[in-house]
């Protein structure tokens, strides 16, 4: 058996363990950083140049901890989380991982067996099939027409663009061709056509978020700096009055909003759209992660990295 199909056969059982260990709910939102505490792990993000992520296991002076490079966006982060995370279910031992676009590179078939395998544990425990297929439900499909949908599944299940388009042929949703077309998709162009040319353009950094396609989809992440869209008929009067949303601009039946939030700082919106319209959506707004997120005793990394 060739190395990617033994990593996702390992990392695909390891990943759906620990979902039922950790009682997270099937067809929802998976927040790896509260994994990460649930298994009995410190957590910290600290500036690094090349860091993707380290994975420190117990000694006898400290706690198992995960660092994370503080400079990456959240999306990264929670694919950093995950990745090493699967190091510590899989029991690799000490790693530390010093390219920080693992998941976006088309040269994996390069990485030996553990690292694979901790790859995949990030795919699988962020994107069952399960979580893939209620996300596409959400859109009114069982498969992505094109690369918005891609894109929308990605941000509803907090993963990125190019990774998701892989798992989504990995879990044979779609084939491997429409896949490998899919990553080719310049994702800076779909985010320009969301947004039009009638406001500023968005940092191709941040993400457009079409809130208003995800009704019924619990809780949607969004980072300051991120773009929403929202339909005027129920939702826009509900966030403008949010603290952390900007309105920017009306068209065609939507407004426009950017979203802000203090460094490190955190806010949920809930839309909650007219009775028996939509369940209520969540809007996290969440910065990336600096500094000890929780821990007990962590490791001198300023020695190891």
């Amino acid at each position: 058996m060739s190395r990617w199909p033994l990593a996702h056969r390992t990392a695909h059982l390891a990943a759906e363990r620990l979902r039922i260990d950790q009682k997270i709910a099937p067809g929802s939102l998976v927040d790896p950083f509260e994994s990460i505490k649930a298994a009995g792990l410190s957590l910290f993000a600290e500036p690094k140049d090349r860091l993707f992520g380290a994975y420190f296991p117990e000694s006898a002076d400290a706690i198992g901890a995960i660092l994370l490079n503080a400079e990456l966006d959240l999306v990264s982060q929670r694919h950093t989380a995950s990745h090493e995370l699967g190091h510590h279910v899989l029991g690799h031992g000490l790693q530390v991982d010093l390219t920080t676009d693992q998941f976006e590179e088309s040269s994996a078939g390069d990485w030996d067996l553990t690292e694979a395998t901790a790859e995949a544990f990030a795919a699988w425990f962020l994107m069952p099939r399960r979580n893939l297929c209620a996300a596409l439900a959400v859109l009114g499909l069982t498969q992505p027409v094109d690369a918005f949908d891609v894109y929308r599944v990605s941000l509803m299940l907090g993963s990125s663009y190019r990774g998701t388009a892989r798992h989504l042929a990995t879990t044979k949703i779609i084939s491997r061709a429409a896949a490998s077309k899919l990553e080719r998709v310049a994702l800076g162009r779909v985010k320009d056509r969301l947004n039009g040319n009638d406001f500023d353009q968005v940092d191709r950094r941040r993400n457009v978020i079409e809130l208003t396609k995800f009704a019924g989809w619990g809780r949607v992440i969004a980072e300051p700096g991120d773009r929403i869209i929202l339909d005027d008929e129920f939702w826009s009067d509900r966030a403008a009055e949010c603290p952390n949303l900007v309105l920017v601009g009306q068209r065609d039946g939507n407004s426009y909003f950017d979203v802000t939030c203090s460094a490190g700082g955190s806010a949920d919106v809930h839309m909650d759209p007219p009775q028996g319209r939509q369940a209520p959506t969540v809007l996290s707004i969440r910065s990336p992660l600096v500094g000890e997120v929780f821990t007990e005793l962590i490791p001198d990394v300023s020695q190891m990295v």
